[in-house]
C-alpha cells in the first residue's frame, strides 16, 4: 500500500467473519471491559465520570448550574484544574472572569463545562497513575489533535469548537485504555504488528478479540459519554471518505479522524515524505474538510 494511501482505509472494524458473528466483539469488549473494572481506582473514577455524562446527556434546560458545580466540586483539586483551563487562551473571551464553576457553567454553558470536565477527569486520571513514555506521549498527541480540530471547525465556520477539542481529544481512548490497563496485551500488540508488518487494528482484534477503536467506544458507552463523542470515535472507511457528509456521518467524525491522521503524519513521517503524506490526506478527506494546503500549514503551525 501506498504510504500516502488514506491511514484509515488501513483501518477496518471487523473482518466478514465478525461481520457474521456479532456476539464475538460484544462478548470480547464485555470480558476486558469486566478485567479493567477490576482495577482498584477504577470503579470511584467511572462513578465520577459516569455522573457528569448523565448530567449532559440529561436535559439541561430542566438542570441547574449548581447541580453539575457540586458533581465537579467533590474533587477540589479536580474543580482548581478545570478553572485554570477555562482562563487559558483557550476560552480568551473570558479570561481572568471565570472564578468558581457555577460561573463557568452560566458563561460557557452547561454542555461546555461538562464535556471539558470529563475529558480532563479522564486524562488526568491516566497520566496520574503512569510514567509509561507511551501513555504520556499518547496523551500529548490527544491535546495536540483537540487543538487543531478547534482550529479547523473554526476555519469551517462550525459552532461546534469545544465538542471537537474533546471528541478528537478522545479519538483513541481505546489505545490509552489498552495501554494502561492491559500492558501485557499491548505489548504483544506490538510485536504482531513489527513482525507481521500488519496495522495494529488487525494486531489488536487477534489479540483482544476486539479493536482498540472498538474498546475505546465499549469504555465510552459504559461511562455514558454522548453520543456525539461515540460516534465520532468511529474510524472512517475509504469508502465514507468518498461520499458526502450523512447522518452516519457527521461532521465531529470528520474532524476527529482528520486531525488525528494529521498529528500521526507530523509526528512518524519522515519529513522527506511529510509534504506528500498531507498533500494526499487532505486529498482524501476533501470532500469532509475544506481546507487549502496554506490553511493546513497554518492549522498546523498554531496548535
Amino acid at each position: 500500500m501506498d504510504s500516502n494511501t488514506n491511514l484509515s482505509s488501513d483501518i477496518q472494524l471487523r473482518t466478514q467473519s465478525d461481520a457474521e458473528n456479532e456476539s464475538q466483539p460484544i462478548a470480547s469488549a464485555d470480558r476486558l471491559l469486566k478485567r479493567i473494572s477490576h482495577d482498584k481506582d477504577l470503579p470511584s473514577f467511572s462513578k465520577y465520570i459516569i455522573e457528569i455524562n448523565r448530567k449532559l446527556s440529561s436535559d439541561s434546560k430542566h438542570l441547574s448550574a449548581s447541580e453539575l458545580s457540586n458533581i465537579i466540586l467533590k474533587d477540589y483539586a479536580f474543580a482548581t484544574k478545570l478553572l485554570k483551563l477555562f482562563n487559558s487562551a483557550y476560552y480568551s473571551l473570558f479570561r481572568g472572569k471565570i472564578t468558581t464553576i457555577t460561573r463557568a457553567v452560566v458563561l460557557l454553558g452547561f454542555k461546555k463545562v461538562s464535556m471539558a470536565a470529563a475529558g480532563l477527569l479522564l486524562f488526568e486520571h491516566l497520566k496520574s497513575k503512569s510514567s509509561v513514555p507511551e501513555l504520556k506521549q499518547g496523551a500529548v498527541m490527544a491535546f495536540w489533535s483537540g487543538l487543531i480540530a478547534v482550529d479547523l471547525a473554526e476555519i469551517m465556520g462550525l459552532e461546534e469548537g469545544e465538542e471537537a477539542f474533546i471528541c478528537a481529544m478522545l479519538y483513541n481512548l481505546g489505545k490509552q485504555i489498552g495501554l494502561f490497563y492491559l500492558p501485557k496485551e499491548y505489548a504483544d500488540i506490538t510485536k504482531l504488528v513489527l513482525k507481521n508488518n500488519t496495522s495494529e487494528a488487525a494486531a489488536s482484534k487477534s489479540v483482544l478479540g476486539i479493536s482498540f477503536e472498538e474498546l475505546g467506544i465499549a469504555v465510552a458507552e459504559k461511562w455514558n459519554f454522548p453520543d456525539k463523542i461515540v460516534s465520532s470515535m468511529k474510524r472512517l472507511s475509504g469508502k465514507e471518505l468518498q461520499g458526502r457528509k450523512g447522518k452516519n456521518n457527521n461532521a465531529l467524525q470528520g474532524l476527529s479522524n482528520f486531525s488525528n491522521e494529521l498529528c500521526y503524519i507530523i509526528n512518524d513521517t519522515e519529513e522527506i515524505k511529510r509534504e506528500a503524506s498531507l498533500s494526499a490526506l487532505l486529498k482524501n478527506y476533501k470532500k469532509h474538510i475544506s481546507l487549502s494546503e496554506k490553511q493546513l500549514s497554518g492549522v498546523i503551525d498554531a496548535s
